[in-house]
């Protein structure tokens, strides 16, 4: 327990008050638009593989711990939990939005109710049904889907879409090809 809680609060403090973490909020919501403005986006993704490949590094000695061997497919059946857990902890599976916070208490939730589950008898097979279905009508309710997303042409696909950082520097470079699209102003 206190493994995840230190990992949690360093994630936490990486992503929320550091520069790598502001970077690769930016990368998430637009890469050729980070890129545009300055930042080095192969190093910060080099970065986030690293921490990646760390924190893998270190589930892989927990769980040959707990099970004093080593199998490739170990940790699937906690797949779907943990893609739950992303999604209903807040983090945009389009990228460029999402809290450390949120996941953890969501993925707190999801272990209590699934040892309450446990604890009752439920199917195992039945409760992986339940977590795909609430994940389904999670991603439904936000919309992520595709289905309500519109495109506005190449300069909204340049432009970061939460965060307008890069706005300035980009929109030079499509001044005179078209009109501005929605919520950017033309410089006179």
């Amino acid at each position: 327990m206190w493994l995840f809680v230190v990992v949690a609060i360093g994630l936490w403090l990486v992503l929320e008050r550091s520069t790598l973490g502001r970077a690769i909020y930016l990368i998430g919501s637009n890469e050729r638009a980070t890129g545009y403005s300055g930042i080095n986006t192969r190093r910060v993704l080099v970065w986030v593989y690293v921490i990646s490949a760390l924190l893998c590094a270190v589930a892989a000695f927990l769980m040959m711990s707990k099970l004093n061997s080593a199998k490739a497919s170990y940790g699937e059946s906690y797949l779907l939990t943990y893609i739950l857990a992303v999604v209903l902890g807040g983090v945009n599976p389009d990228g460029g939005s999402g809290k450390i916070v949120g996941m953890v208490l969501a993925l707190i939730l999801l272990q209590t109710i699934e040892s309450g589950f446990n604890i009752m008898g439920v199917s195992p097979y039945l409760t992986l049904a339940l977590w795909g279905l609430c994940c389904c009508v999670s991603l439904a309710r936000k919309g992520n889907w595709g289905l309500t997303r519109r495109n506005h042409g190449p300069v909204a696909d340049s432009l970061p879409s939460a965060t307008g950082v890069s706005a300035a520097v980009i929109w030079p470079r499509y001044y005179l090809m078209q009109s501005p699209p929605d919520g950017i102003a033309r410089r006179r």
